[in-house]
């Protein structure tokens, strides 16, 4: 507003001043009267003595400024609009940035959960064996509980391994009401497979966790460094 004020200021002296340096030239040879140089009865003298000029250059001046002040209205008009835009689009990206960022840390703790659960179990190189034992452990010390932050892990994990985590806990609970009504159950025959199949599926999520997280890190960045940009821009 306030560039606009002396844009104002600035038109309008070279107006004026363009109208007076006119009429002075025109009185430098007048076909008719010529004024007397001196000033500021010459003001008056040029504008009586040049009637149809001063008309015609008041006129011309007054047209030229309603055209500038038209168009400066219409470039602060545009400037605002392009600022609300940028800002907006700042916004936005702001929220995209703390929203995925915030799904990161997710992807993070579930990663973290699923590898620290499977870490109660052997490996699953071959011949190994013990899962179901170790199930049974896991189960004693409440270490197969389903985890509320990480079933709300992101990008569809989170439904992956709250359904894992409830068939292991739903499994776990089976073995051992089974077991009390029949203790000589053999463990390892009857479930080892099943429970080594679950662990390899944990173990495979957790993996696939593991290689999404650089791609949305990446993908942070790039939103990061364009919220940036639009900052500077406003």
């Amino acid at each position: 507003m306030r560039d606009r004020r002396a844009q104002l200021f600035v038109v309008a002296a070279t107006l004026v001043v363009s109208c007076i340096g006119i009429l002075l030239v025109a009185n430098l040879n007048p076909v008719d009267h010529k004024c007397a140089w001196q000033f500021p009865s010459i003001l008056s003298c040029l504008l009586s003595a040049r009637e149809t000029l001063s008309a015609g250059l008041i006129g011309a001046g007054g047209a030229i400024f309603a055209g500038w002040l038209a168009y400066s209205a219409a470039i602060e008009a545009s400037d605002r609009a392009l600022s609300e835009a940028r800002s907006a689009k700042h916004g936005a990206l702001a929220q995209q940035v703390a929203a995925l960022s915030e799904d990161i840390d997710r992807l993070k703790l579930a990663k973290a959960y699923l590898e620290t659960f499977a870490s109660n179990f052997p490996s699953a190189t071959p011949g190994s064996s013990g899962f179901a034992q170790s199930l049974r452990q896991c189960h004693a010390k409440a270490l197969d509980f389903v985890s509320s932050s990480a079933i709300r892990a992101p990008f569809g994990y989170g439904t992956q391994i709250s359904t894992v985590m409830t068939r292991i806990e739903t499994l776990g609970e089976r073995i051992e009401e089974l077991l009390l009504r029949n203790p000589v159950i053999n463990v390892e025959v009857t479930w080892e497979a099943e429970v080594r199949e679950m662990i390899e599926g944990i173990r495979s999520i957790a993996a696939q966790i593991g290689a999404d997280i650089p791609v949305h890190e990446k993908r942070l960045v790039r939103l990061a460094d364009e919220r940036s940009a639009t900052a500077e821009g406003t």
